[in-house]
């Protein structure tokens, strides 16, 4: 019998026949990040982020008010810097001390607490057989080198976990080992708790309670200037999770989405949101939909301050502007030309002015 024999030439490929295998790589790549994510994540939620017009069909009863043609120079709102900048300094001016600002020995001692539990139940589930068995309660100290350890490790790259361990000479890195074993390390990894594991319908539970206090701690150190910043953020994720969103035009695609308040200055985040579909926490506020109730949300401690407030097309509407403007809060940023309450542009964009 003949022995079949492989081609080694290369095939040309004609522009039509690339175009068409990189559509279906691309298809391939986003039917297999998007099995990734949960059952419960709804389509409804992802539209409706891309949309502010759906929250203000819903929302919205206010008047569309009047425009008139001219000048305009609205009425100007006064801010007193002498309180911006840093309120809350350390004693020592070091990592460690400006860390804790952030996340103090209280929150972090919560942490070990929780951890400890339910280190205690994987033991008794163990029936204290295996590495589980053999566990040591953890302490303050030792969980601020963990958080430290691990955000080393987000600066030194390796293929995986334990390559931080390794004795290759051309792989090692001394640190880790002195630092951690790496049976505690992994110990400490898998028992890592936050809150107890009692069941609740908020999807924040496992870390409600230290990220309100990570949060509060943003304000009570530092006090912004005149102008802020409203916009979206994501952060990678690409596991299950029941809020995990979709924004092609974010570099991660895939990811937690957050509605952060910046300080525009410096870039510090005063505030955020994590968007968790029906249950974010947002405050209601009538008039000015959904997107206009998470600026209004995030602005409550700055409100009739005279901040500025800078923001893209997602949120602004003169429904929120006129808002803002009545609570001494200048804003500034792009609209949609179809948002409830905006004049008609059509006569302008014929005569070519608009």
């Amino acid at each position: 019998m003949e022995k079949l024999r492989t081609s080694k030439s290369r095939v040309k490929l004609t522009d039509d026949q690339i175009r068409q295998i990189f559509q279906e790589d691309t298809e391939n790549v986003l039917r297999a990040e998007e099995s990734d994510s949960s059952e419960e994540e709804s389509p409804e939620n992802l539209t409706a982020l891309d949309d502010p017009e759906y929250f203000e069909v819903a929302s919205e009863d206010s008047e569309d008010g009047s425009w008139r043609t001219g000048q305009f120079t609205p009425s100007p709102v006064t801010f007193d810097g002498s309180q911006s900048g840093v309120r809350t300094h350390p004693h020592e001016v070091r990592e460690g001390e400006c860390f804790k600002l952030f996340l103090n020995t209280s929150t972090v001692g919560v942490i070990a607490n929780e951890t400890n539990k339910y280190a205690e139940i994987l033991r008794e589930k163990s029936g204290g057989v295996g590495k589980i068995g053999r566990w040591v309660d953890t302490s303050v100290a030792e969980i601020y080198t963990f958080l430290a350890t691990v955000m080393i490790m987000g600066l030194v790259k390796k293929n995986n976990m334990r390559d931080y361990w390794t004795a290759e000479p051309m792989l090692s890195t001394p640190f880790f080992p002195i630092v951690f074993s790496q049976d505690r390390f992994f110990l400490l990894l898998r028992a890592l708790h936050f809150s107890d594991s009692s069941p609740s319908s908020d999807p924040l539970h496992k870390i409600r309670n230290i990220l309100n206090s990570i949060l509060k701690s943003f304000s009570h150190v530092f006090y912004p200037h005149k102008d802020l910043c409203i916009d979206e953020s994501i952060l990678k994720w690409k596991g299950r999770l029941s809020f995990k969103q979709y924004i092609p035009s974010k570099r991660h695609r895939f990811g937690v989405k957050l509605f952060v308040l910046c300080d525009v200055l410096t870039g510090y985040v005063q505030d955020l949101i994590v968007y968790t579909g029906s249950s974010t926490d947002i405050l209601p506020f009538d008039g000015v939909g959904m997107s206009g109730a998470v600026v209004l949300t995030l602005l409550q401690p700055y409100l009739n301050k005279g901040h500025t407030v800078f923001m893209d097309n997602w949120y602004s509407s003169p429904a929120l502007f006129q808002c803002l403007l009545d609570n001494q809060t200048g804003a500034c940023g792009t609209v949609r030309p179809t948002r409830k309450g905006m004049p008609q542009f059509e006569k302008k964009k014929k005569n070519g002015q608009g």
